[in-house]
């Protein structure tokens, strides 16, 4: 299984213009027939990304938000608990992160995930069996 970062999500929705290389990368991804698997995390943080902009990037309306949720519900969505939140803090304390990139390696690890795809971590580091892979600088991971 693959686990998707939420910039892989904003990407998808083409708010940096379809021009933008990796416009295309996420939209490839997010429409292949793979077992991916999201947060509840990563569905806030796309949420609150697309619907207030940044970057001078133009922000989306709350129900094209919500229409692009529903399609991102499709995917298996990892639930956020207590546990969860251990194993973040464990991660934060061995590897250096900030805690909501450890809840993100915490969720994938969670999910039995064998690869992450984004673009904030580093590139090809192994934590636990997950594999951190920028789909933006080789091309969509299986």
């Amino acid at each position: 299984m693959i686990f998707l970062d939420s910039n892989i999500l904003v990407y998808a929705t083409g708010i940096h213009g379809v021009g933008d290389p990796r416009t295309a990368i996420a939209r490839t991804i997010v429409s292949a027939d793979e077992a991916y698997v999201v947060s509840v995390q990563v569905i806030q943080e796309f949420y609150d990304r697309v619907t207030r902009g940044r970057g001078g990037s133009p922000a989306l309306s709350r129900d094209e938000a919500l229409a692009f949720i529903a399609q991102w519900r499709s995917f298996r969505v990892e639930p956020l608990d207590l546990d969860l939140f251990d194993l973040a803090i464990r991660l934060e304390a061995r590897l250096g992160y900030r805690y909501w990139d450890c809840a993100i390696l915490a969720a994938a690890r969670a999910a039995g995930c064998h690869t992450l795809l984004s673009e904030d971590l580093h590139h090809g580091q192994a934590v636990d069996g997950l594999r951190i892979v920028n789909p933006f600088l080789e091309g969509p991971a299986s």
